[in-house]
């Protein structure tokens, strides 16, 4: 097994323990918590699940514009390469 094999397993297992422990927690929180522990700065009553779900579309969100900068930090390395090497060589001559 390669080591990125063994990282995206691990990270599969991690993945679905959380989401256990998520699944755990929110059964809890409905059989056990009263309401007015659950509520949110907004004033709704937001559940663990609830939660969990907005916290993963924000990180889902931060890769995808992490992965859209890399993109174009390669881009400009592309881009900029050829150009100093113009003006470097015959700078160093």
């Amino acid at each position: 097994m390669s080591a990125t094999e063994a990282k995206t397993k691990t990270s599969k297992e991690a993945d679905e323990k959380f989401r256990k422990a998520v699944a755990m927690m929110s059964d809890y929180e409905m059989n056990w918590c009263h309401p007015k522990y659950r509520v949110s700065n907004n004033g709704r009553a937001e559940t663990v699940l609830e939660r969990m779900e907005v916290a993963a579309m924000k990180d889902k969100s931060s890769s995808a514009t992490l992965n859209r900068l890399e993109e174009e930090a390669v881009h400009v390395r592309e881009v900029l390469t050829p150009l100093l090497r113009c003006i470097l060589i015959p700078i160093s001559s």
